[in-house]
């Protein structure tokens, strides 16, 4: 019997811990049998940005379960089960609500669906894995993008036509995740102190700009650039994310999909309180962009867990 659960959320703010909505979506021999999902009140600040994106304001969560509360909640429904997410970021996300609330990561076994479908569907082995594409493909109804619920039910039929079509059992889809990240626990890490960036140069930072990343990497397909003061220099954390099969480059442009961001010196900013292209990716996202703009903690966080 094929059992997992799919599960999305939405963030309040650029911090990843700040959960505002999440939703479960119950899967059994692919098909859906139950549905879950509940605003949260991450007790923080929304930014009109994130509101932009999902709609949910602080008002509409005032009376929310609180983030522990939510964690809890969750811990308890999905268990030591298979839990389906598209791309690492929601997963990044309990990992970042864990620390926070001084709680457990789950003992479920997660698998990316974002993966799973570049290695499918060759038309999107290279780009155009995201959740909205892959649903206008396989004709899913994705009527309320940004809604945890509909987007975790998007996940999860995702998951399961990739299932279907490849004909390979649900355990190989986890335990070849898991081979991949290379650790037994099904977790994967990039040891920093071991960094080949060390003593990059800018021609260098370049040359990688260039060079084509790993596709197995759990990051593959993303552009990202960085922006800000980071606590390693830029040139290492260009070298990790390579290593992660992100392409790497040195300004936002229409194919950029994540920004990083570090600390802004606010005297660099000519009055402004956030970067130029800080300001760029949201210009971009607010015309249509996928852009994720994600900060230093939560980025370094991301190739950790």
């Amino acid at each position: 019997m094929n059992e997992f659960i799919a599960l999305d959320v939405e963030t309040a703010n650029e911090n990843y811990w700040s959960i505002c909505q999440v939703g479960l979506v119950f899967f059994r021999d692919n098909q859906i049998v139950d549905t879950w999902g509940t605003l949260v009140n991450p007790e923080t600040y929304f930014s009109g940005f994130n509101i932009g994106v999902h709609g949910i304001t602080e008002n509409k969560t005032r009376n929310s379960p609180k983030l522990i509360e939510m964690y809890d909640l969750v811990l308890h429904k999905i268990g030591d089960g298979i839990v389906a997410h598209h791309m690492p970021f929601d997963r990044l996300a309990f990992s970042r609500c864990a620390e926070r609330t001084n709680k457990p990561m789950p003992k479920c076994r997660w698998v990316d669906t974002a993966r799973v479908a570049r290695n499918t569907w060759q038309e999107v082995s290279q780009r155009g894995y995201s959740l909205a594409n892959l649903s206008s493909l396989m004709a899913i109804n994705l009527e309320h993008h940004h809604d945890a619920v509909e987007d975790a039910r998007a996940a999860g039929l995702i998951l399961v036509k990739a299932a279907q079509k490849s004909g390979i059992p649900f355990d190989d889809w986890i335990s070849g995740y898991f081979e991949y990240c290379g650790c037994s626990d099904g977790t994967q890490r990039v040891v920093l102190n071991n960094r080949v960036a060390l003593g990059l140069n800018e021609k260098e930072f370049r040359k990688l700009a260039n060079s084509e990343p790993d596709p197995r990497g759990p990051l593959f397909g993303e552009v990202v650039v960085f922006t800000g003061q980071l606590s390693i220099s830029r040139m290492e954390a260009a070298q990790v994310a390579y290593k992660m099969g992100c392409n790497i480059d040195t300004g936002v442009t229409r194919n950029t999909t994540l920004l990083v961001v570090g600390d802004q010196d606010q005297r660099l900013l000519a009055g402004y309180e956030k970067s130029s292209k800080h300001r760029k990716a949201e210009e971009l996202r607010s015309k249509g962009q996928d852009i994720r703009i994600i900060g230093e903690v939560d980025f370094m966080a991301m190739i950790h867990y």
